[in-house]
């Protein structure tokens, strides 16, 4: 077995890894040329590493990139014009360095042909430029190096983690988190003191002793919080709740666990920042109705909200019942609650009430009654004549009768739940009996029942309307806050349905505020939130977000999210952008909070290992070869996330802006916000005391301690074997001053390079001042007596509107043109004159005048008015008309004008003059064409990537339908609703509509980036009136979702 591990089996036979004398050769003559150009090229070496420090630790390497190719332009144009002996003027500073003095006539004779050498203005420049290329070289060997490590970022953070100074931090984490919050706090009161905003939360220090804060409008993206009992989870939301009351926000807390500690802990916050708390509880006499406020629309969708639906038909039929009902109680001017509103959950209550509403109608009524009709005494005595027969007759008799009808409103809501108007009550008893088997009725007497149980429940009378009792709408205007606190375990039901009345209500409360452009912000803290949560609620917490009200969910687990076998966590994840992860004991839960935090890019490596020994000594060594693969690996491994310690979370700010992948993720050990409250402040005497005690005590103690030393050292210097100091018979060694020499001249060299760069800067200033006296000079020249240009003063663009005004109006009266000359002549200078006008035949009337240009034209400028104007000309003319004369027409003949107008647009140049901070023209003025400002020739933008490869068909059309999406938002939506999409947020306001993408190219670019040149459509809301619009859009895609990092409306973006 060979066991020889120094011998190399590739070399050739018979060499046994010796070099021969021809490599010793080439390795001594390449180190001796390094050696030459160090030597003969030691100021920009030294100055090249310098430069690659400074910018290598700003991190500006890509700037000094940049300068790299002018750098060889600069040194190869001072080279070729004051010749290549310029590199090496330096070359006496690089041997007074080396202690090679002597070899300066040499060199003197071979490079600067016998001359002394004399740096120049080229030499410095040649040496700057020069140290740049060595400082880029220098950045490229060090990545080349650096790219040749390969160690995975786990390792190094495992380093971190284990290394003495992250324990140090770990240990003392509260006594940091106290005195960070300390000063946080007092900064706080300082900003309250002048009104200021409080902007940011303070939620900590994370593993490298940093202040951890979150921006306050990050809340309005709603946060999740997660952890089991005893991760610290209260603690963790108190510190989001202390800032908003600093801000002078109200706070809803929906506590689940009806913990009497809570309530305590979150009182004294209210109480420092001074803020009234009210408590509803089962143990406090405040009774709360959460649907006192609001139109029908609102009352449904909030009673609905507290319901879990399955059959959405079914849902909507009981939703239009329910929203019928609260119409009827709103019309009929009943109390709007609970109670009430359980009570006409059925068709016979309804129509009892409405039965009720009735008012008294009058009808007259015609009775025809008989009348008898009293016979004529006859003349027939003899009884000779037929009797007459008798004729009945009849009179109208009219009478008032009352009756009772239903009032126009019952008989509206009678139609509105029975079809007709009118109804017996047979009809009610058939159709009530025929509603038993109706469905949508069985849901309606369902609602009613769990509304009753609601009611009825031993907390039932907390939910009565009274005058007194909790009002939200009040309390967001007073800046107040309330904890509503039940114990789930003891009141499932009960808080479950009432929890998503408070949220419901709140959503309504802030949203009503906000539309009233009462843009204070609210918090809601929803703890336990998976006994009372739902898709339903979700999504209202969703929409309440743009009116800044902010959500803070608490749950113990991700499996709390899944409510009577409906899983919303998917929901509640997808409405959050930041989260708090704490402990979590299921292996499960801790998968899904790791895939949530997310991964990031790693390298795997492997090594082989080598089986070196006997068979009785087996040695496992590890060989030179191995692997490395790019891999995606947790943030926070699951088995991290079970691990997590009281108080320790991982905090993903998703919401936040500018920060990268690593910074949006953090370990955060999070602060006690109740440490500090309870703090006694001492009295005067006792300050004054306490500082007389503390130096008593260090007198004491440190009398105690000497005493104590000088006692140990009296023992000790007894019993000590003393020995006899060894003399030194060594001459001293002759010290070398050649290391201070080069200390020295290093110092002398950096000096020097510093001076000749002071020197630069000097020289570039002082052109800059001549400059500037010049610019100066040039300006004073145009300037009056109080230091100003009179010509570029708004005063003489007003000056000039006047002259334009009397110039160009000419009225057709002759008195009104003599004034106008006369106002003329008041701006013209002396000796020039106004044209004196006749009779024109017309008049001249100024429509619109704009300033086009000012020249300036020795001492004077010529400002050019466009004008358009009319020219009208006026005409004396005859007609005949028809005049009446006594009763006859007679034609005549009548005078009368006729105006002829013609419209012009040109340039009028006036002449004006500044002296005496006053102006006046000091020439005719005078018309010029209007010229023609469109030019030709001109290429519209392109698509510079027009030549490139697109991405994959798959790719392509997943980008386009996001992008799809993305402009319907663009122009429908506002900026805020945009914040998660890009890093610029920008909307339409809902100004135009989105019609379609034509030309879309998407370009790959980077790893997970798109460069996308696409011309979109957009219509008029009122009218079809469409336009097309370039863009160029920069589009990443981070954890599955697609962000615009930037976005132009051009095709020539790149």
């Amino acid at each position: 077995m060979d066991l020889n591990f120094s011998s190399d089996k590739n070399l050739p036979p018979g060499n046994n890894g010796k070099l021969d004398f021809t490599s010793i050769l080439g390795y001594g003559a390449i180190i001796v040329a390094v050696v030459a150009v160090a030597l003969a090229f030691l100021p920009s070496l030294i100055l090249g590493l310098i430069i690659f420090g400074i910018v290598y630790s700003l991190k500006q390497t890509d700037k000094l990139k940049i300068l790299f190719w002018p750098s060889i332009v600069v040194l190869g144009g001072t080279l070729y014009v004051g010749g290549w002996q310029q590199l090496f003027q330096f070359i006496p500073v690089s041997l007074m360095l080396t202690g090679m003095n002597s070899r300066l006539d040499y060199f003197e004779q071979l490079i600067n042909d016998g001359q002394a050498f004399h740096p120049s203005t080229q030499s410095y420049i040649s040496v700057v430029a020069l140290s740049i290329v060595v400082a880029r070289f220098s950045i490229a060997v060090y990545d080349f190096f650096k790219s040749k490590i390969v160690k995975p970022k786990e390792d190094v953070i495992e380093e971190r983690r284990n290394s003495g100074s992250h324990d140090k931090i770990y240990q003392n984490r509260v006594k940091i988190n106290d005195k960070v919050q300390g000063k946080w706090r007092q900064n706080v009161a300082k900003s309250v003191e002048k009104s200021l905003p409080i902007e940011n939360v303070l939620l900590g220090i994370d593993e490298y002793k940093r202040r951890a804060e979150m921006a306050l409008e990050e809340t309005t993206k709603h946060v999740l919080f997660q952890g089991t009992t005893g991760s610290g989870k209260t603690m963790a939301i108190l510190t989001v709740a202390e800032s908003a009351l600093a801000n002078a926000q109200s706070v809803f807390f929906v506590d689940g666990k009806g913990d009497p500690k809570t309530i305590n802990q979150f009182k004294k916050l209210t109480d420092k920042y001074g803020r009234k708390l009210h408590v509803f509880s089962e143990k406090t006499p405040l009774k709360y109705n959460p649907i006192r406020h609001g139109n029908r629309t609102s009352i449904t969708d909030r009673i609905m909200a507290i319901f879990d639906w399955e059959n959405a038909f079914y849902k909507n039929e009981a939703e239009n019942f329910l929203q019928k009902v609260i119409h009827m109680l709103h019309d009929f001017d009943l109390k709007t609650d609970l109670t009430t509103i359980a009570q006409h959950m059925s068709l016979r209550a309804v129509y009892q009430t409405l039965m009720s509403d009735v008012i008294e109608e009058e009808d007259v009524i015609r009775d025809k009654v008989p009348v008898q009709k009293k016979s004529q005494p006859s003349d027939d005595i003899l009884g000779l004549d037929e009797p007459e027969e008798e004729v009945e007759e009849f009179e109208i008799v009219e009478r008032t009768v009352t009756r009772k009808v239903l009032s126009p409103r019952a008989a509206l809501h009678m139609e509105r739940f029975f079809g007709k108007r009118q109804l017996s009550d047979e009809e009610i008893e058939a159709l009530t009996e025929d509603s038993k088997g109706d469905p949508v009725q069985g849901l309606v007497r369902s609602m009613k029942t769990q509304l009753e149980k609601l009611i009825y429940s031993e907390l039932g009378g907390l939910l009565e309307d009274d005058p007194d009792g909790l009002d939200l709408l009040k309390i967001l205007d007073r800046g107040e806050s309330v904890i509503f606190s039940f114990n789930s375990n003891i009141y499932s039901e009960f808080i479950k349905r009432f929890a998503r009345f408070v949220i419901a209500d709140l959503a309504y409360s802030v949203t009503t505020r906000y539309a009233q452009d009462v843009q204070k912000g609210a918090l809601g803290i929803f703890d336990e939130f998976g006994a009372y949560g739902s898709e339903t609620i979700v999504h209202i917490l969703a929409r309440a977000r743009s009116a800044e009200f902010g959500a803070a969910i608490g749950i113990q687990s991700l499996g709390d999210l899944v409510i009577n076998g409906q899983d919303i966590s998917k929901q509640v994840i997808d409405n959050c952008n930041t989260f708090f992860f704490g402990r979590s004991n299921e292996a499960a839960s801790a998968e899904a909070v790791a895939s949530i935090i997310g991964t990031y890019s790693d390298i795997d490596l492997t090594t082989q290992t080598e089986n070196i020994g006997g068979q009785l000594k087996r040695i496992e060594l590890k060989s030179e070869k191995g692997t490395s693969r790019k891999v995606k690996k947790f943030y926070v491994h699951p088995d991290e996330i079970k691990d997590l310690e009281t108080g320790v979370f991982v905090v993903v700010r998703k919401a936040a802006k500018g920060l990268t992948p690593e910074e949006r993720r953090k370990i955060i050990y999070f602060r006690n916000p109740m440490n500090g409250l309870n703090q006694k402040k001492e009295s005067a005497p006792e300050q004054a005391e306490r500082p007389q005690q503390v130096t008593q005590f260090e007198r004491g103690r440190k009398m105690a301690l000497g005493a104590l030393k000088e006692k140990v050292s009296s023992v000790f210097s007894d019993n000590k074997i003393k020995r006899s100091k060894k003399e030194n018979r060594k001459l001293p060694k002759a010290r070398n001053s050649k290391g201070a020499v080069v200390v020295v001249w290093a110092v002398i060299v950096v000096l020097g390079l510093s001076g000749i760069l002071a020197f630069g800067r000097a020289q570039n200033a002082l052109n800059k001042s001549k400059a500037t006296e010049s610019a100066l000079a040039a300006v004073t020249a145009n300037q009056d007596e109080h230091g100003y240009d009179a010509y570029r003063s708004p005063k003489i663009e007003i000056f000039a509107d006047q002259v334009v005004d009397e110039y160009m109006n000419i009225p057709r009266d002759n008195e009104q043109r003599k004034a106008r000359e006369e106002a003329l002549q008041g701006f013209y200078a002396e000796g020039l004159t106004v044209d004196s006008m006749g009779d024109v035949g017309g008049y001249r009337q100024l429509n619109h005048k704009t300033l086009y240009d000012v020249h300036f034209d020795d001492d004077k400028a010529i400002l050019q008015y466009r004008v358009d104007y009319d020219n009208v000309a006026v005409q004396q003319k005859e007609r005949e008309v028809e005049k009446k004369k006594g009763k006859k027409k007679e034609k005549v003949k009548e005078k009368y004008e006729e105006e002829k107008k013609n419209s012009r647009s040109m340039l009028l140049n006036v002449p004006v003059k500044a002296s005496n901070d006053g102006y006046a023209v000091v020439s005719n003025l005078y018309f010029t064409p209007v010229p023609d400002v469109k030019t030709k020739g001109v290429q519209s933008e392109t698509n510079p990537l027009a030549e490139q490869s697109e991405a994959p068909m798959e790719q392509k059309q997943q980008v386009e339908n996001w992008l799809k999406d993305f402009f319907k938002k663009y122009a429908d939506g506002t900026t805020d609703d945009l914040t998660y999409m890009m890093e610029k947020p920008q909307a339409l306001n809902g100004q135009r509509s989105f019609v379609g993408l034509e030309n879309t190219k998407i370009y790959p670019s980077g790893k997970n980036g798109f460069v996308i040149k696409t011309n979109a459509k957009f219509q008029e809301k009122d009218v079809a009136i469409e336009n097309t619009e370039s863009f160029t859009i920069h589009l990443t895609k981070r954890d599955g979702k697609y962000f615009v990092e930037k976005m132009e409306n051009t095709l020539g973006g790149k």
